[in-house]
């Protein structure tokens, strides 16, 4: 299974990004559908089944707290071709979570990330060049009471991803 940690923003928000993505940038080639948006904590990649349940098990004892959060930054990555969406300022609540995830997958044997976490969702995929600035800033409040390990599945009609699990923030 292939899979990855991140925090889900509640549906009408990702309808909403959608909806401004659409009123705000020019056409892009890959947006990602409003379903699939989330901000990857800690990416895995293949996990075995076997892995599955003690990183579940581990994962029980991670204790992050509640936190909230405004996407109002539009950004690039060149090397992956991805245009984002994030917070100017992210909350040391997401950045320890990330970390205690990246930990314990570390600690399990797992893949873990090496670059520093930087919060963001992916709003597109194989941007060429950067689209020019928006003509609206984004602006979305985000709280977020949980984070969600999800299996990544490549489909005919693109990539799916399910909620293997789900952990409450308390």
């Amino acid at each position: 299974m292939r899979l990855f940690f991140a925090l889900k923003p509640d549906p009408q928000t990702c309808l909403d990004i959608e909806r401004w993505r659409e009123r705000t940038l020019p056409p892009l080639d890959r947006p990602v559908p409003s379903h699939n948006l989330h901000m990857t904590l800690v990416f895995l990649g293949e996990v075995k089944e076997r892995q599955l349940e003690r990183l579940t098990e581990d994962v029980q004892r991670i204790r992050g707290v509640p936190f909230s959060m405004v996407f109002d930054e539009l950004g690039y990555f060149p090397k992956p071709q991805v245009l984002w969406i994030g917070p100017k300022e992210t909350p040391d609540a997401a950045t320890r979570l990330a970390r205690d995830l990246n930990r314990t997958c570390k600690r399990l044997g797992l893949r873990s990330e090496k670059r520093k976490f930087q919060a963001h969702l992916t709003i597109a995929r194989r941007c060429a060049t950067p689209p020019p600035a928006s003509t609206e800033p984004p602006d979305f409040p985000m709280e977020f009471d949980s984070f969600v390990l999800f299996e990544s599945t490549n489909t005919r009609g693109g990539v799916l991803y399910r909620a293997v699990n789900e952990w409450p923030l308390k």
